[in-house]
């Protein structure tokens, strides 16, 4: 939806399908982050706790925790609409900061989510979530699709590192 309002009167064009494919490309990225991996995850976490302590778990990780993944996706799409109506330009502070906050914010919830449910790892996740800040320089001084090809960056390192990691441990831990 950010990225059909930003492009809307706008005579179509590279940069407009760049930034926009960098725009999905994020969006697709953070998918991968929450759904990936961590649906069974959660699923058992939430059948192994006991019964009057399940609904409580439930509304803490899919209610209280997941505030600040639906504050990231909001700030995402703010900062995309902003970033396509100034194609090849630095953008305004307000603009790389939704983007970079955005994701930093979802990726925050989301290790709130998995440390409530005990499932996966954090570390990875947590640290981007910090190195994604610094994008926002980058999106106000130089341009809004610099921040966006940092961001999908960072994004997709993170989580080939995550399961590389998780593939060698799995190798490594012996079978029962």
């Amino acid at each position: 939806i950010s990225v059909a309002l930003g492009v809307a009167g706008r005579p179509v064009g590279p940069g407009l399908v760049a930034v926009g494919l960098l725009g999905l490309g994020v969006t697709a990225a953070l998918w991968w982050v929450f759904f990936a991996s961590d649906d069974s995850g959660a699923e058992h976490a939430l059948l192994a706790a006991a019964d009057e302590e399940r609904s409580w778990l439930a509304v803490q990780a899919f209610g209280y925790a997941f505030i600040p993944v639906l504050g990231g996706i909001v700030m995402l799409a703010a900062g995309n609409t902003i970033a396509i109506t100034h194609l090849a330009e630095p953008a305004s502070w307000s603009g790389a900061t939704f983007q970079a906050l955005g994701v930093s914010l979802y990726l925050a919830g989301d290790c709130w989510i998995r440390a409530r449910l005990g499932i996966g790892s954090l570390k990875f996740r947590a640290v981007a979530a910090v190195l994604v800040l610094p994008a926002i320089a980058l999106g106000h001084y130089l341009s809004a699709e610099v921040e966006l090809v940092v961001l999908l960056l960072v994004l997709v390192a993170t989580l080939v590192v995550e399961s590389e990691t998780a593939r060698r441990t799995s190798r490594r831990a012996p079978r029962t």
